[in-house]
Parts: structure tokens; sequence; C-alpha cells
């Protein structure tokens, strides 16, 4: 993957896309038939786990130590709790 620096993390299925975070603060998103194009930056280290609905990214972090909301349209993130060393994010469907 020319596009990602020696520091490629974990890669994460959502919908019809894949989001990488690389370098531990930047998240990228690609697809079978498009380049990875940077959607985030800036971001707490060490993301572990992510989840993407509409225009947001909800992303959890061990050098943050907590769980985040991103928005992608105005490129925002918060952070919504304190964890500590968080593994993995998932979402549960009812």
């Amino acid at each position: 993957m020319k596009h990602f620096d020696n520091n490629l993390g974990s890669i994460f299925k959502c919908s019809d896309f894949y989001y990488v975070a690389v370098s531990g603060s930047k998240i990228y998103k690609f697809n079978e038939t498009t380049d990875p194009v940077l959607i985030a930056s800036g971001l707490p280290s060490a993301i572990t786990g992510l989840y993407v609905d509409d225009n947001l990214i909800y992303f959890v972090s061990n050098g943050g130590y907590g769980f985040y909301i991103y928005d992608m349209d105005t490129g925002e993130y918060v952070k919504k709790f304190d964890l500590n060393y968080p593994r993995f994010l998932y979402r549960i469907s009812f």
C-alpha cells in the first residue's frame, strides 16, 4: 500500500469501505475500486477500534485513553468517555 507510511495500523470494514488507522493518528478510507483518501488526521494515537455511521467516526484510542467521536463534516473530535487501554470497539444492532 504505497499511500501509507511504515506505521500501518488496523484495518476496519464498515459498509462498503475499508478504514485504516495509520501512524496511530490518521484514518484513510478506500474500497476495492478506489485509492486510499485521508479523511482524518491529528487524532489521539494508537486507534484500536472504529465504527463509521454517516459522517461520524466512533473510535477508541490507547494513546488518548478513551472513546471519541470524530465529525467528518467539521473535522473536529470530542472525547466522550475515559477508558483504560481500550482494545476493540463493537457496534451491536438490535
